[in-house]
């Protein structure tokens, strides 16, 4: 019965996220007791009293980009056109043309792909927290460790094929991956 009812709900997270989530159908069906702690920790990298959700969309964007998953940048770019991020931000953070942006979403997203990992400045970790605070860097750095979750646990499982960012689907439209 309690197997049924997480199908259940993976499938609601597939509608609400717009993907397919394979790797959370096999926590399911073999350590369903996992779910649990997993969705436990979500709301950490959603966490923000310092920094404006806009601004955490970026750092994500970044952290998820600097993880090489396809499909969880496009739940990342999916989340972030819920929440009224403008199409060409999200689209000039993903191809590294960072003079379109303000310097608020830049410096979060050049954040983002530091905190993942890739190579960036570290100015942008002192821009943070200039513009936010310490606190704000903390929130921040949440929101880059919770959008590195899902990658790691699909690669640890096996299903790094999945992960393609030759293409993502935005709103209608495709989005180059830069």
């Amino acid at each position: 019965m309690i197997r049924i009812l997480l199908t259940r709900l993976v499938a609601r997270f597939e509608r609400i996220l717009g993907v397919e989530l394979p790797y959370l159908r096999a926590v399911t069906e073999h350590s369903p007791s996992a779910l649990l702690p997993i969705a436990l920790s979500m709301p950490a990298s959603a966490y923000g009293r310092q920094v404006p959700a806009s601004v955490l969309h970026m750092v994500r964007l970044g952290a998820t980009q600097a993880q090489d998953c396809g499909e969880c940048l496009q739940i990342a770019v999916n989340m972030a056109v819920r929440d009224s991020i403008a199409a060409e931000d999200i689209r000039a953070a993903l191809s590294g043309r960072f003079d379109e942006l303000s310097s608020e979403f830049a410096e979060a997203f050049e954040f983002g792909r530091l905190a993942g990992g890739q190579p960036a400045s570290p100015d942008c970790r002192e821009a943070l927290r200039a513009r936010y605070s310490e606190k704000g860097l903390i929130e921040a750095s949440m929101a880059a460790a919770g959008a590195q979750f899902f990658p790691v646990l699909k690669r640890g499982m096996g299903f790094a094929h999945a992960c393609d960012l030759d293409r993502l689907e935005f709103v209608g439209h495709d989005l180059e991956a830069a």
